[in-house]
């Protein structure tokens, strides 16, 4: 998902010796939160160019460099630019290692697998995922640990390997309860909803949407509710209460085209065609399908958009 973003300069020139950290300094917290997590919403961009050039000459100039590619890697991500945070974060996975940062390592070799999914590259996630995993338990870090395991839940779930996906998923889950803090929680019981659909559990899936919405709405994160409310939505449209379903797809939308979040608009779209063609509206769900392969360009649509373009959409 994307977000719309300002950008700002520091305040501080890049000349001046102390700039680039306090550019990377207000960053270093990131360190401990990985891609897959929620972002939480920032009100503006910053720009870590500084930090990431910085010279480094003595130990702390690698701390501030390392610190700058992890928070650049999270805009990037913010903003679905996935080619620039996979260059950052290649970048700082040596760095982490040199410093024994190994809380951050299994972080990044976790997104690194995130990032391997999205390409389809699925041994290659894998590989870099069961690293992560080992390295969080060997730690004994709860947040770690439950990213990894997340990762891993979609490599397996993408494999057809339901039954270890939903292992994955609960444990994570179980472990991000127990943590305590409550955007992780609605992305766990999230991902259990995307987990349990591809297993074709919908009973249990539509359960997780609609726990991660009360969530969702009490936080007051509205990606995480458009993506609920869309996900409710097309289950709906399935089973086939249309009324239900275009209600919940219009909320998502209104929501999505606020947060210029083009794959979702493109995704309601896709279930306010199968609304359509439910209803009989043969035309209106056709200039719908069109317009949410226009909004999508060449990316694929997911599991739940192909499951109604493959029930409802005219050959």
């Amino acid at each position: 998902m994307s977000r719309r973003s300002g950008r700002r300069r520091a305040r501080r020139s890049a000349e001046d010796d102390d700039a680039p950290r306090d550019l990377a300094a207000p960053h270093r917290g990131e360190a401990f939160v990985d891609l897959c997590e929620p972002v939480r919403p920032a009100d503006e961009l910053v720009d870590l160019e500084p930090a990431v050039e910085i010279e480094i000459d003595e130990p702390r100039e690698v701390d501030v460099r390392a610190d700058a590619h992890w928070a650049a890697a999270r805009q990037a991500a913010a903003q679905s630019d996935w080619q620039a945070a996979e260059e950052h974060l290649v970048a700082v996975l040596p760095l982490f290692r040199d410093q024994g940062r190994e809380r951050e390592v299994a972080f990044t070799l976790a997104e690194l697998a995130f990032l391997a999914i999205r390409r389809e590259e699925l041994d290659r996630a894998s590989e870099l995922c069961e690293e992560a995993l080992a390295l969080g338990r060997e730690l004994g870090d709860a947040r770690a640990t439950s990213a990894a395991l997340l990762t891993m839940a979609e490599i397996r779930s993408s494999q057809g390997k339901h039954e270890l996906a939903l292992a994955h998923n609960e444990e994570a889950l179980a472990l991000r309860r127990r943590l305590g803090d409550p955007l992780l929680v609605t992305d766990a019981v999230r991902n259990l909803g995307w987990v349990t659909f591809l297993a074709g559990e919908h009973a249990r899936s539509r359960s997780a949407f609609e726990e991660s919405l009360a969530l969702a709405q009490e936080l007051g994160y509205e990606l995480h509710t458009a993506e609920a409310l869309r996900l409710l939505g097309e289950l709906d449209l399935l089973a086939g209460d249309a009324d239900s379903a275009e209600t919940r797809l219009e909320q998502s939308l209104t929501l999505s085209t606020e947060a210029g979040a083009d794959l979702d608009r493109a995704a309601c779209l896709v279930g306010l065609g199968g609304v359509a063609a439910l209803r009989g509206s043969t035309q209106e769900a056709a200039r719908l399908f069109d317009e949410a392969a226009v909004l999508r360009g060449d990316a694929a649509p997911e599991a739940p958009e192909r499951a109604v373009l493959a029930r409802f959409k005219a050959e």
